[in-house]
């Protein structure tokens, strides 16, 4: 005989085996909600923070990697971001170590390193920053290079225009230090365009080679 409330399930062998009742199956019911409700943050509303924070892990692994380098050949390096809107996929996105060899040339230490696919480098102050229709982007969250001027760097067999950091041999940058300001971005016909300065990371550069990482917009100065 049943008991109110309890489901029962006849065995193969003829016996009567525990259910559950209709409270642990409602429960359950309520855990597996949550459960997908976390899941679906996580690849959506999550997807951003994630994405953010691998683009900034990148980053600051590449400028470690140039100082490295620099110090290793004794004649400094670069870390260089593609600055040639002509190829979108690469424009903001793709990065590399270069360095100095024997005879003079400047030579990619290793492979090319692309962020996150909704993630880009905000530009120096020297370029309009591409922004979704409606958004105000303050002048100074924005990276900060070396130099003002580009160097010609070979990508994926064409030559692209490229803003860097110079490393010398002993892992310091030029002047007082600079930032490097990751930000999300929407796909848009043109390429891309920075949608939320609320969604910020990246690092700063001291004049001795230190990064400091910087988790949120706060962090940056704003202008």
């Amino acid at each position: 005989m049943c008991m109110p409330g309890r489901i029962e399930v006849e065995s193969i062998h003829g016996s009567k085996a525990r259910g559950f009742t209709l409270i642990e199956l409602l429960a359950v019911i309520g855990l597996i909600t949550v459960i997908l409700g976390v899941l679906s943050f996580s690849l959506e509303g999550g997807g951003t923070a994630v994405g953010l924070q691998n683009g900034q892990a990148m980053v600051s692994s590449l400028v470690s990697a140039a100082r490295g380098k620099a110090a290793l050949t004794g004649n400094g390096s670069r870390l260089v971001l593609v600055a040639d809107a002509d190829h979108p996929n690469e424009y903001l996105r793709c990065l590399a170590v270069l360095y100095i060899d024997q005879s003079g040339s400047w030579v990619q230490n290793d492979d090319l390193v692309y962020l996150p696919e909704s993630i880009g480098v905000v530009p120096p102050d020297s370029v309009t920053v591409p922004v979704v229709d409606g958004i105000v982007w303050g002048t100074a969250e924005v990276s900060e290079f070396s130099s003002g001027s580009t160097m010609s760097v070979e990508i994926d067999g064409h030559l692209m225009d490229c803003w860097y950091v110079s490393f010398t041999s002993r892992g310091t940058v030029d002047g007082s230090g600079l930032q490097i300001v990751l930000s999300t971005v929407q796909r848009t016909a043109d390429g891309f365009a920075f949608d939320n300065p609320s969604n910020m990371r990246g690092l700063r550069i001291s004049s001795y080679g230190v990064q400091t990482l910087i988790d949120g917009a706060d962090g940056f100065p704003s202008g």
